[in-house]
Parts: structure tokens; C-alpha cells; sequence
């Protein structure tokens, strides 16, 4: 099921977003139908209409063509922005889908989040929390994530578990194996 659902954020079925109102934490939203042209006459169909809605009316919906977890369907490329766009699609210019997140240098990213972590007060019991051991062997991957040890001091990257989707990545500071600050991110 989590697979499936990760599946479904990555692509854009569902979104996650920041939770509004008082309390910290993430919700799962439907997407938005819309639709990225693939290639010439070629179409992503993304998103989700509520209450089980069809993304799209019977006559294109008969030339959805599905691939694994994502939606394509094909179309005259000259009448196909009009035809999902009266059908209620919005358009997704290819050069923004496959723009990449900015990039920054390593050093800058820490001294941001160490300042983030200087101004944040006691995060309490993070569940879930594991930590990137630096020390263990750069050649397995998730052999490298661990749980606190009461000999960890600094500050840590790390990820925490949520309810649904992948873990959260944050930045955490830890005095004797307990965490004292965390601030993160779910990129």
C-alpha cells in the first residue's frame, strides 16, 4: 500500500502538502487533472477528480493507454490543448515537469539548517528517527542508516517516519543520543 501510494505523489495523482492551520505536519491531497505533453500528440494525464469522477469524458477516456502506475493518452496534437482543456485538464509546460530543484552548495544547506535548528526549541521525542552513520561503509546504502546510540552528539541528517508516504528528511541536533532540535523537510 505505501508503495502504491508513493507512486501516486511522485507522479502527481496526489499531492502532499503542509498542513494548514495550528498543527505541524503534512496532508495528502487529490492533484489537480492536468496534463504534460510527452511528445507530439502524446499526453501524461495526471491528477484525480473527487468523488471517483472520470479525469476525463467517455470519448478521450477510450484512448487512456496505461502504463504501470501513469495515464498517457494520444491525440492530434493541434486540437489536443483544446479538447483537455474543455475537458477541464490544465496544461503543464514540459520544461517546468522536468525542472529540476534548485541546487546548493553542501556547506550552505548545513549553515542554513544549523541556524534553523539555533532558532527552533526542544523537538521532544522524534519516533522513528534514524540517523546517516558517516562511519559505516559508503557501499550499502541502508546499511548506513541506524537508530540513536546515547554516545551521539552533533548534529545529524536523518529521517523520521510518517504516517503515509516516504520517511521525512530532517536535519537534527542530538546531545547524548537525545534529540534536542530537528527541522527538516519532506523532499
Amino acid at each position: 500500500m505505501a508503495a502504491q501510494l508513493d507512486l501516486l505523489v511522485s507522479i502527481g495523482d496526489l499531492i502532499e502538502l503542509p498542513h494548514r492551520g495550528d498543527r505541524k505536519g503534512r496532508q495528502i491531497y487529490l492533484g489537480p487533472p492536468s496534463f504534460v505533453e510527452k511528445a507530439l500528440g502524446r499526453y501524461l494525464l495526471l491528477g484525480v477528480r473527487p468523488n471517483g469522477a472520470p479525469l476525463v469524458n467517455e470519448s478521450l477516456g477510450a484512448g487512456i493507454q496505461h502504463e504501470g502506475h501513469t495515464r498517457s493518452l494520444k491525440l492530434d496534437a493541434q486540437l489536443a490543448p483544446a479538447r483537455l482543456g474543455a475537458a477541464g485538464l490544465h496544461e503543464i509546460p514540459l520544461d517546468h515537469w522536468l525542472k529540476r530543484p534548485r541546487t546548493d552548495q553542501a556547506a550552505a544547506v548545513v549553515t542554513v539548517m544549523r541556524q534553523r535548528l539555533d532558532g527552533a526549541g526542544e523537538s521532544g521525542e522524534v519516533g522513528g528517527l534514524k540517523i546517516i552513520d558517516t562511519a559505516a561503509s559508503v557501499l550499502y546504502y541502508r546499511g548506513r542508516w541506524r537508530q540513536l546510540a546515547s554516545s551521539d552528539s552533533g548534529d545529524f541528517v536523518a529521517r523520521r517516519s510518517q504516517a503515509y508516504g516516504a520517511d521525512l528528511w530532517c536535519f537534527v541536533r542530538v546531545e547524548h543520543g537525545v534529540p534536542r532540535g530537528a527541522g527538516g523537510s519532506s523532499s
